[in-house]
C-alpha cells in the first residue's frame, strides 16, 4: 500500500512537471518599432522571474514530498494523523503543495508570456508570501527547524522582489 502512494505522489509530481513544461512554449510580447515587428521579451518579467518561481514550486514539491516519502510522519500515526502540537500537518501540506502548483504554472505562464500567468504568478507569490511568514513562527519557536527557516526566509525576499518587479 505504502508503494502504490509513493507511486501516485511521483506521477503527480511528474505530471505537474510536464504540465509546467507543456505550457512554457516561447510566446514572447512583441514591440512595435516602426514598420518592423520584433520579439522583445521583457527579461526580468519572462525569464527571470519565472525561472524562480517555477524553481520555488519545484523546491518546495521536492521537500515535502521527500518528508511524505521517507516517512517523516509514520512514527506519528500516519500522514493523515501527522501533528504539529495540537495541528494537522496534511492541510497545511496540501495548502503548500497547491501553492507550488501555481507557482509552477504560473512561472510557465508568464515565460511563456501568457495573460493568466501574471494573475496565477501574484496569486502564487501571495500564497508564498503568507506561508513563509506564518511558517517562521515554527522555526523561531524551535531552534532545530533552523534549515527549514533559511530557505523559507530567501523565498520570502524572492517573493517580495518578485511581486515589485511584477506590479510595478
Amino acid at each position: 500500500m505504502r508503494q502504490a502512494r509513493i507511486l501516485i505522489l511521483a506521477l503527480l509530481f511528474f505530471d505537474c512537471l510536464l504540465g509546467a513544461r507543456a505550457m512554457a512554449r516561447p510566446g514572447p510580447i512583441l514591440q512595435q518599432m516602426g514598420d518592423v515587428t520584433t520579439p522583445s521579451p521583457d527579461f526580468l518579467r519572462n525569464r527571470i522571474i519565472p525561472i524562480l518561481l517555477i524553481s520555488l514550486g519545484v523546491g518546495i514539491t521536492g521537500m515535502w514530498t521527500a518528508d511524505i516519502v521517507l516517512g517523516k510522519f509514520s512514527d506519528r500515526g500516519g500522514f493523515f494523523n501527522w501533528r504539529e502540537g495540537e495541528n494537522m500537518l496534511w492541510p497545511h501540506i496540501s495548502a503548500e503543495l497547491l501553492m507550488a502548483i501555481g507557482l509552477i504554472m504560473g512561472g510557465a505562464g508568464l515565460y511563456g508570456g501568457k495573460g493568466w500567468g501574471l494573475f496565477l504568478s501574484l496569486a502564487a507569490l501571495g500564497a508564498l508570501t503568507y506561508s513563509s511568514v506564518n511558517s517562521s513562527g515554527w522555526v523561531i519557536a524551535d531552534k532545530k527547524r533552523l534549515p527549514y527557516g533559511v530557505p523559507m526566509w530567501i523565498s520570502l525576499g524572492v517573493a517580495i522582489l518578485s511581486l515589485f518587479f511584477l506590479i510595478s
